[in-house]
């Protein structure tokens, strides 16, 4: 037996040996494959930190079912075997950044045995059930929001919702549900259900999307159904009411032959129902109610398009969010489709329907990020050019510390003959915050903001973070065929606060806003306007 054991040791010895501490000097090796990939899931606090090991962190965690392993290692891009990319791992942590349950990500490699990569998968939640009240108040108009959400349903990734919105224009009741893995797969499904005080709507889809830059194949099926009423509106007044109803067929397939030199292209085409009726039931400005014919647009058309991506980006925080972790796209990022609508396919509108859109950030220094980006659609028949929207906007970072900044946003966007239904507004709940709602309208608006930010380094009770905000606000909207409204400008302060470890985190918004520039014929612009809302943004 003792010789046995001899003749064993160096084999052990060796086995032992294979193994070694990961080193950066290994990234460059393009013979390393993944080996073993251990996923670590944690609570929403760490309680082995003392200002996380408080009675509220203690029940927080009790009460909320952490991240199932085998959730984050669905959404993994790479398999054991597969070769070792640290550009696989940076996509996989960006994909998982994206869910609003986690908190933090990061995947490591460990050790390297045999020439295969040991990683490891570490995650940390969010409170992913929140049950909010808020009250809101924009251009001196109040809504109020009752919400209950899970956004990780017992760990499984699934997210539930049911809110009850009032607001100036309906009140709304919602449920919606999704499975990003459907039975464990890259499929998703998703259902919402409307019941409005207007309408009532029904949307439903099953997709599986284009996960990873190197996915080769994507599909998706969806329908839509949704009544509902609005309004056109001219000095903040509604003119003319509408109900509207809408349904939609998207069935689509797209392919790609992955990941190539830092980019890829994917191609996809389908099928698009498109219809919307619009009634006009009240004419808001004359004694009468009665309703006219309803305008009946259908648009059946089969459609081909193409997709562009680069893979450049960027990690920086305080920019939409407080103190997170936001991945920054610097690559070109460019759309476009064509479809043609025929009577033949049952449509009762024919023409050629193309859209595109365009994307990138730029970085000149590390004091200063930017982001581009632009959409457009247009319908062309044998008389010409039927129908165009446009949007452009800018968006500019100047970092002057790391509790310091400036912000600058403009966007111009413009409508080529609109449907009677379509306008743009502007007004104190479109970005001008000392202006009473839809204070302007038209088929043209431009925009611009400019603030300055500061975050504070507070952080009470690990639960809440806060920042300020001072702000100018400039805008105009107008109808390309009439006069041009005055510029309208406003100042103001703001604060901003989150729940800083819950799902779906929205930021407060608390404005005070001064209209600077009067509006004839309009006696309520004056004094200061307290907008309260809740947004994705800061």
């Amino acid at each position: 037996m003792k010789f046995l054991l001899l003749l064993l040791l160096p084999w052990s010895v060796a086995a032992a040996d294979a193994c070694r501490p990961w080193s950066e000097t290994d990234q460059g090796d393009v013979t390393l494959v993944v080996g073993d990939i251990e996923v670590k899931t944690a609570n929403v606090f760490d309680l082995s930190l003392p200002e996380e090991n408080r009675w509220f962190h203690r029940f927080t965690n009790e009460w909320h079912r952490p991240t199932r392993p085998n959730v984050v290692r669905q959404q993994l891009l790479f398999r054991t075997g597969d070769t070792y990319s640290r550009r696989v791992l940076d996509e996989t942590e960006r994909n998982l950044r994206s869910t609003s349950y986690l908190h933090r990500v990061t995947i490591r490699e460990t050790e390297v045995c045999n020439g295969a990569v040991n990683l490891l998968v570490e995650t940390s939640d969010n409170w992913s059930l929140s049950t909010n009240f808020s009250l809101e108040r924009a251009g001196g108009e109040n809504e109020y929001r009752f919400e209950v959400r899970e956004a990780n349903l017992f760990g499984s990734g699934r997210a539930l919702l049911f809110r009850i919105d009032s607001s100036v224009d309906r009140e709304s009741r919602t449920f919606f549900f999704s499975d990003p893995a459907f039975r464990g797969t890259r499929q998703q499904v998703s259902l919402q259900l409307d019941s409005n005080s207007d309408g009532e709507g029904t949307a439903l889809r099953w997709q599986k999307p284009f996960y990873g830059l190197d996915s080769r194949d994507a599909w998706q099926v969806s329908v839509s159904n949704q009544v509902f009423g609005s309004s056109t509106f001219e000095d903040g007044r509604a003119v003319q009411g509408f109900t509207q109803r809408r349904r939609n067929l998207n069935v689509s397939r797209g392919f790609s032959a992955g990941l190539i030199q830092g980019a890829a292209t994917r191609y996809s085409g389908g099928l698009i129902f498109d219809e919307a009726e619009v009634s006009l039931v009240v004419p808001v400005t004359s004694v009468t109610s009665a309703s006219d014919e309803p305008d009946v647009r259908r648009f059946v058309y089969p459609f081909l398009g193409i997709e562009y991506l680069q893979d450049r980006y960027v990690k920086r925080s305080n920019l939409s969010l407080l103190e997170t972790i936001e991945d920054v796209s610097l690559g070109h990022r460019v759309s476009a489709s064509v479809g043609w609508s025929s009577q033949v396919l049952g449509a009762n509108l024919s023409g050629l329907i193309i859209s595109g859109g365009y994307s990138r950030g730029f970085q000149p220094s590390e004091f200063w990020l930017g982001q581009v980006s632009a959409s457009a659609s247009v319908r062309v028949s044998n008389a010409g050019v039927d129908q165009a929207t446009g949007t452009a906007r800018l968006r500019s970072f100047r970092f002057l510390s790391r509790r310091q900044q400036l912000f600058f946003q403009a966007s111009l966007s413009a409508i080529d003959n609109p449907f009677r239904e379509q306008q743009l507004l502007l007004g104190g709940d479109t970005g001008l915050r000392g202006y009473p709602l839809r204070i302007q309208s038209g088929d043209r608006r431009a925009i611009a903001t400019a603030e300055y930010r500061f975050f504070p380094d507070w952080y009470p009770w690990r639960l809440l973070r806060f920042g300020f905000a001072t702000f100018v606000d400039a805008g105009q909207a107008w109808r390309s065929d009439g006069d041009e409204p005055a510029l309208l400008t406003d100042v103001g302060v703001g604060l901003r606060a989150v729940w800083a470890r819950q799902a779906n985190n929205r930021v407060l918004h608390i404005d005070l806003a001064k209209p600077v520039t009067a509006v004839d014929g309009v006696d309520d612009v004056s004094g200061v306007q307290l907008v309260i809302k809740t947004k994705a943004e800061f």
